[in-house]
C-alpha cells in the first residue's frame, strides 16, 4: 500500500513547485544576473535593472485624477529625463529587448547543461464493464551535453501493477536502467562547433546591453533637444507678443496724432498693417509651440490632452552661460570615438561573429564520424532497484556519414563567406560614417558659435536702432517706417539668438554623444571630462580597425 502512494506523491510535489508565479521569477532572477553583469562590465556601475514599469508613473497618476483636478505638468531638463525613462514606449521596448536577449541565453545555457526529466504514465485496463488491472509506470532520465560534442543520456524505467481481480497487492514491475552516448569526431565535434550557439548568445547580450546604453545616450540627447527646442519657441512666443505690444502703442500713437493733424493716412496704415503682422506672427508662435509640446509629450509617455509646462530656467542658465569654448580635435576625437563608442564596438564585434560563422559553415562539409555506445540492464524477479549486472547488455560502434552529398552545406558555407565580406564592408562604412559624424558636430558648432556672435550684435545693432528710431520720431526727423522697420529687425534678431544657442548647445552634446563621452544617470546628462579632454589632445592619425592586416601568407 506504500507503493502506491509513491507516484501521486511525486506529481503532487511537481506540480506544487512549477506554479507561475515561480517561473517567472526563476527568469527574472536569471536574466537580472547575466543583464546586471554585462551592465557592469560595459559600465562599470550602470544601476539597477528592471523591465517592471513602476506601480505609480505621472501618466498614470495623471489619468487616475478626476478631469477637473487634473493639474498642470511642469517640467525642469532633469524632471523629463526621469519621466521619459519611467513612462517612454521606445525606452520600455529597448529594455524589453534587452530581457529577451538574455532569456535566449539562459536556454543556449539550459541545453548545454544537466537537464532531468520525470516521465510517467498511469492507467486501467479492464473488459467490458469490469476493470481488470491497474498500472503506472515511471520513467526520470538525465541528458548531458558535453563541450566535446558528446551527448550522454541516462534513463531509469520503474512501474507498479496491480490486478483489479484479486486482492494481492500491488506488485513491481522489473526496473530497467540504460545508458547511451555518442562522440561526434569530425563534424559536429569540438568546443568551438558545439559551444557556437552558446558563444554567439553571450556575445549578444553583450550586444543588446551596448545597443540599449546607446539607445539611453541617444534618447537622452532627443529628449534634450525637444526641451530646448520647446523653450526657443517659447521665447519666439514672447519676443513676438513683446513685439506685438511695441507695435501696438506704435499704432495708438499714429493714430492719436492723425486725429490731431499731425500725422498722414500713409504712416496710420503702416503701423496698422505692421501691427496685424506681429499679432499674425505672434498667433502662428503659440500654435508652433502647441506643435512641439504636444510631440514632447508622445516622446516622453505623456497623454496629449495633458497640459504641460516647461521651466524656462534651462533657458536662462544657457544664455547667462553663453557659448562655451570646445577644443575637441578632430582626429583626437576619432581616436576616443573609435574606442568608447558602444555601438561601433558591436559593429567590429559582428566581424568575429561571422569568421566563426564561417568555421562552423565549413565544418559542416567534413564526414560525419560518431562513436556510439549504449549499455542496458534490468532487475530480475520485479525487485525495484535490484538490477543484475551479469545481465546488462552493451554495444559500442560508429555511425558514419560520407560526405557524397553536399549542396545545401554547400550553399552554406560560400554565403557564409559572402556575408562576411559584406558585413567588412559594413563596418568600413561604419568607420567612415563615425569620422563623417565628427566631422559634421565640429562644422555645426563651428557654424553656430559665429552665427551666435553675429546675432548677438544683431541684437544689439538693433536695439540702438529702435531706441534711436524712437527718440528721432518724437522729434519728427524720421517717418514711422524707420521705427517699424528697426522693431521689426530686432524681434528677428532676437530669435535667431536663441536659436543659435540652442543649436551649439545641441550640437555640442551631440558631439560628446557621438564619442562616447555622454553620461546619462539618475542626476541626468552629464559629460566625461577626462574622455573630452583626450579628444583635445593632439595625437597622430588613429589606426582605422577596417584597415587591411598583413597575414601569415603576406
Amino acid at each position: 500500500m506504500q507503493q502506491s502512494r509513491i507516484l501521486p506523491t511525486i506529481v503532487l510535489l511537481t506540480l506544487a513547485a512549477c506554479s507561475a508565479s515561480g517561473y517567472r521569477e526563476s527568469a527574472d532572477r536569471e536574466v537580472y544576473e547575466i543583464v546586471e553583469k554585462r551592465r557592469n562590465e560595459v559600465l562599470n556601475n550602470p544601476g539597477v535593472f528592471t523591465i517592471d514599469r513602476p506601480a505609480q508613473t505621472l501618466r498614470s497618476e495623471w489619468l487616475s485624477t478626476p478631469p477637473a483636478s487634473r493639474p498642470v505638468i511642469r517640467l525642469t531638463l532633469v524632471k523629463a529625463l526621469q519621466v521619459a525613462a519611467e513612462n517612454s514606449r521606445d525606452f520600455q521596448d529597448q529594455k524589453e529587448t534587452v530581457y529577451f536577449t538574455a532569456l535566449d541565453l539562459t536556454l543556449e545555457r539550459y541545453r548545454l547543461g544537466y537537464i532531468p526529466a520525470l516521465r510517467g504514465s498511469a492507467g486501467v485496463v479492464g473488459t467490458g464493464e469490469q476493470a481488470t488491472e491497474a498500472s503506472a509506470v515511471a520513467s526520470p532520465s538525465l541528458t548531458k551535453v558535453l563541450g566535446t560534442g558528446a551527448r550522454i543520456v541516462a534513463n531509469i524505467g520503474i512501474g507498479i501493477f496491480k490486478s483489479l481481480l484479486t486482492s494481492d497487492g500491488f506488485h513491481t514491475l522489473p526496473t530497467t536502467i540504460s545508458l547511451g552516448v555518442t562522440q561526434p569526431l569530425l563534424r559536429g565535434g569540438g568546443a568551438s562547433i558545439v559551444e557556437e550557439p552558446l558563444t554567439q548568445n553571450e556575445r549578444d547580450v553583450v550586444y543588446s546591453v551596448r545597443q540599449f546604453e546607446r539607445f539611453r545616450q541617444t534618447f537622452a540627447i532627443s529628449v534634450v533637444t525637444q526641451l530646448y527646442r520647446i523653450l526657443q519657441e517659447q521665447d519666439t512666443v514672447h519676443n513676438e507678443k513683446a513685439n506685438y505690444d511695441n507695435l501696438t502703442r506704435v499704432r495708438e500713437r499714429n493714430e492719436a496724432l492723425h486725429k490731431a493733424g499731425r500725422l498722414s493716412d500713409v504712416e496710420v496704415g503702416q503701423a496698422r498693417q505692421n501691427e496685424l503682422s506681429a499679432r499674425n506672427r505672434w498667433i502662428n508662435a503659440q500654435q508652433d509651440l502647441g506643435g512641439f509640446l504636444d510631440q514632447f509629450k508622445i516622446l516622453l509617455g505623456l497623454p496629449t490632452e495633458s497640459e504641460l509646462e516647461i521651466d524656462n530656467a534651462e533657458l536662462v542658465k544657457l544664455q547667462k552661460a553663453g557659448l562655451s569654448d570646445v577644443t575637441v580635435l578632430e582626429r583626437a576625437a576619432f581616436a576616443v570615438a573609435l574606442k568608447r563608442r558602444l555601438d561601433f564596438q558591436t559593429t567590429f564585434d559582428r566581424v568575429a561573429d561571422f569568421e566563426r560563422r564561417v568555421h562552423v559553415a565549413e565544418d559542416a562539409l567534413s564526414m560525419g564520424v560518431d562513436l556510439t555506445g549504449n549499455y542496458s540492464a534490468s532487475s530480475p524477479n520485479a525487485r525495484p532497484f535490484a538490477v543484475d549486472l551479469r545481465q546488462s547488455k552493451w554495444n559500442v560502434g560508429f555511425n558514419i556519414d560520407l560526405p557524397i552529398d553536399r549542396l545545401p552545406e554547400r550553399n552554406a558555407y560560400r554565403s557564409s563567406l559572402i556575408l562576411l565580406e559584406s558585413e567588412k564592408r559594413a563596418a568600413s562604412l561604419a568607420t567612415d560614417n563615425l569620422r563623417l559624424q565628427i566631422r559634421n558636430a565640429l562644422r555645426e558648432i563651428d557654424q553656430t558659435k559665429e552665427s551666435y556672435k553675429i546675432q548677438k550684435l544683431s541684437v544689439e545693432l538693433a536695439e540702438s536702432r529702435v531706441k534711436s528710431a524712437e527718440l528721432y520720431l518724437q522729434a519728427g526727423r524720421s517717418s514711422t517706417r524707420d521705427l517699424l522697420e528697426a522693431q521689426e529687425a530686432l524681434v528677428a534678431a532676437q530669435n535667431a539668438l536663441t536659436k543659435n544657442l540652442i543649436d551649439f548647445t545641441i550640437a555640442k552634446l551631440s558631439l560628446v554623444r557621438d564619442i562616447g563621452a555622454l553620461v546619462v544617470d539618475e542626476a541626468g546628462i552629464s559629460i566625461n571630462e577626462l574622455l573630452l579632454k583626450d579628444a583635445s589632445v593632439e595625437q597622430g592619425e588613429p589606426e582605422r580597425p577596417d584597415a587591411p592586416r598583413a597575414t601569415l601568407q603576406d
